[in-house]
């Protein structure tokens, strides 16, 4: 069932009756988002391309900056160096454009 503008409404038992309670499912699923961590694939890839080539410490800097911007909250650089180092196995990203060394020395850190 859905309130007017596509929200879906859930009841909640309060006091002995029912009410309803309209969510917005975008706000969830980006709070449920952000508290498990996840960076979204198409985020690290628009700003992968902006950054056009991870060689460098500050090419990765360059990248995180961007991710935190888009997605509003800081990233570790072992979560975006997974991310690339995923993204090459799929072949998504040309791993001619990676130092994948860099990757796998932030991977292997525990800083």
């Amino acid at each position: 069932m859905f309130l007017r503008g596509g929200m879906p409404r859930f009841k909640r038992l309060f006091k002995g009756r029912s009410i309803t309670i309209p969510v917005d499912v975008d706000e969830v699923v980006a709070g449920f988002l952000s508290l498990r961590g996840t960076i979204p694939d198409d985020v690290v890839l628009t700003c992968f391309e902006s950054v056009g080539s991870i060689k460098t410490e500050d090419d990765m800097a360059q990248l995180c900056d961007l991710i935190s911007a888009q997605v509003g909250r800081s990233v570790s650089r072992k979560d975006v160096a997974r991310k690339m180092m995923t993204f090459i196995e799929l072949k998504k990203i040309d791993k001619e454009l990676v130092d994948t060394r860099l990757l796998m020395n932030i991977v292997k850190s525990s800083v």
